[in-house]
Formats: structure tokens, sequence, C-alpha cells
């Protein structure tokens, strides 16, 4: 039966890819004992940029930091009398907010939710705040879920008051858009750095591709291959980066493109061979032989950016392979992949290409990185991969 007789694959939706955005977080500074406190000090050189603070701490932050802005918790007109213009203006009370913003003060509504009476109270005041600070009671996330679908449109910033990592995670990513910031509550410095971590690895980056010339594709023989399924839907334009060596590897396209008498899988990438490097976040790389459920991948689109996504499961069959060989300049590079008319690496054009039909000379997307790794690090030494 030829292709075109083929049963058409299910229609899936092209999942939506939030764009690349820097994460706000504010560290709430009311609940510590001054700025040479350690998890203050633990802030310096991390993206937190505004501390919560009330009126009696101004006189002790004012001025510590260039870069640093004050929101400042008011609980009394009296209050407002100090403040100059450049600080924000947060408080429980949204007749002092009122009164804020007729002085031309930003202000923050901080909202304790812990029922739906105190929920519609704090998103019918939050739309006239430039911003909405939540302490919510519960620990399901549809409180939160609530206010962000309500605030879409009213242009309040909305920040969650979290107390780890794991909060605030949830909250960035609750609703796929998520909370615009969180503030941080914490004596705790290694939490600081926990987060600012866990920031860093989470937000979207590049991955610089080139074009690789195909020099050779040639049927090896039966091994181990990894199809790595994880637990995010990948687009037309994604896949994962894997190869034989640190020099680079090749962009291996996810299964969303028609598969002959199989739904779609587009929460899978049939990487490899289980030798395979496979490019993860933090500019790591990892086997393909040791991906675990809970781990993680970059998901690499055709225009180079990136994205990181956990790994589900990571299916290991035998199969037979092809070699795939690529020169990009004088780098060298090869993938070893299954050989099957549905594994699909993406052509210099962000077409996919079937690996059964690569023509020699062929040009292909590929990532060239400087090798030498150890334990999936960069290092630099004498090395030889061939």
């Amino acid at each position: 039966m030829s292709v075109s007789a083929w049963r058409a694959p299910a229609v899936v939706r092209e999942p939506s890819v939030a764009a690349p955005r820097r994460r706000a977080v504010w560290f709430d500074a009311t609940v510590v004992h001054g700025r040479g406190s350690d998890v203050v000090l633990a802030l310096q050189n991390t993206r937190v940029d505004t501390f919560l603070v009330r009126a009696p701490q101004l006189a002790e932050f004012q001025g510590s930091s260039g870069r640093l802005h004050l929101v400042v918790h008011v609980e009394s007109h009296d209050e407002l009398e100090g403040l100059e213009a450049h600080h924000t203006v947060a408080s429980t009370s949204a007749d002092l907010l009122s009164r804020a913003a007729a002085r031309g003060f930003r202000t923050a509504l901080l909202a304790a939710i812990h029922d739906p009476e105190s929920l519609e109270r704090a998103i019918d005041a939050a739309s006239r705040c430039h911003c909405l600070v939540a302490s919510l009671a519960d620990p399901t996330n549809i409180p939160l879920e609530l206010v962000i679908a309500r605030l879409a449109a009213a242009g309040t910033a909305l920040f969650k008051r979290v107390h780890d990592t794991e909060e605030a995670l949830v909250a960035f990513a609750t609703l796929e858009c998520g909370a615009d910031g969180v503030l941080l509550e914490t004596r705790d410095p290694t939490e600081v750095h926990r987060l600012e971590e866990a920031l860093r690895l989470d937000e979207h980056a590049r991955t610089p591709l080139v074009t690789a010339t195909v020099t050779c594709v040639r049927y090896v023989g039966m091994g181990h291959r990894a199809c790595v399924d994880t637990v995010s839907m990948m687009t037309m334009n994604e896949g994962c980066l894997v190869g034989s060596t640190s020099a680079g590897g090749l962009l291996a396209c996810a299964e969303v493109h028609p598969l002959p008498y199989m739904e779609l899988r587009p929460f899978r990438v049939n990487a490899g061979a289980i030798h395979s490097y496979v490019w993860i976040p933090d500019g790591r790389l990892a086997y393909l032989s040791e991906l675990k459920a809970g781990g993680r991948v970059l998901c690499v689109s055709t225009d180079g950016t990136a994205r990181p996504v956990v790994v589900g499961r990571t299916k290991i069959e035998v199969r037979p392979l092809l070699l795939v060989e690529a020169v990009h300049d004088e780098t060298v590079l090869n993938a070893i992949v299954q050989d099957d008319w549905h594994i699909r690496l993406f052509a210099a054009d962000g077409t996919p290409v079937s690996v059964t039909s690569l023509k020699l000379g062929q040009p292909l997307l590929a990532h060239v990185s400087e090798p030498g790794r150890h334990v999936g690090l960069p290092f630099s030494e004498t090395i030889l991969e061939r």
C-alpha cells in the first residue's frame, strides 16, 4: 500500500508555548531583622530587586542598593507622608490605596483569600490597583486560577505569596500563563538560592542551530534505542538534540507528524541509540540511557528557542539502527537512530525529513558545541571522539 493511501492520522491541536519572560520575585522583608540578616545577604546578585517593607523599615532599607525598589506596607494615612514618588504603596485597605493612587503612587493590594467572599472582594479591589499580592489559605490552586482568569483583562499584575521553590514554580505555571510574580516569605538563605537556580533553569533559552551536511547514511545493525516520553505537548517545530559525541547533535523531530497505522505521540521523541547524548538544561548533556521519570530534557525549536520539559519515562527497545553522519565546517557529527520511515530529523529549512529518505549532501539542522564532557558537564581536556 502506498504512503498516500495510509489512514490519515488524528489531528492534534498545536499546544501553546508561552513566550519567554523573566519571572518576577519580590522578597517580604517585613519578616526579617534588618538588611544584615543572612537571607537578605543571600538575595544579592539574584533577580530579586523589590522588597516589601513596613513604613518604619524605610530608613534602614532606603538606598541600600541602587537597583532595589521598595514596596511599602502602610496601615494609616499618616504613613503615606514619609513616602517618595518612586515607592509603591501596599495595603490591605482599598480605601487607603485609593488615596495613595490619587496622590500619584503605584498601588499594591495585599489580600488574604480564604473563601469565595474574600476572593470576590480581592478581585474587585485589585482591578483598581496596579498589583495584587494574594495570600491563599487553602492548598488548592483553584483560587489562583480564578484570580488569573478574572484579572486578565484588568491589567493588574498578580503576585502570589509563597514560602518555597515548589510553591513558586506552581504559581508561575498555573493556567499556563501563571502569576506575574511571587512574593517570597522565608528566613532560609538556601531557599533563595534554590528558587533562583530553579527559575534560571526553567526559563526559555536559546540553543544556536547551524546547518550540517549529510555525508553518510548506512544501516549498522540491531541495538537498543530510546523513546523519550515527556509530560509536555510538543509542536510541529520542536524536538530534541541528540548525538553520539559531545561535539554536537542533530535535531530529532517529536512524533507530531503523520504516523502510518498509529496515532500521533506529541509528547515523544524517538531519540536514538541509548549511548547517545541528549541536551538537557543548563548547558549539560545526559546519556539517553540515564534519563528517568522526573528528569528534564531540552525541547528545542527549529528557530533555536529551547524550553525544559519533564521526562515521564524512557522507553527502550531493540530496533534496527541507522547511522547518520553530517559535517558542519570541519566538525563531524553523527546520530544513530532507529531505521524506520517515521523517524525524522529536521532539514535546514525546518521541515521534517524521514531518516530513510536522507540523501548525501542534504542539509540538516544541528547544534555544535565545544567537545569534552565529564558527567555531562563541559570540561577542558584532550579528547578524541570518533
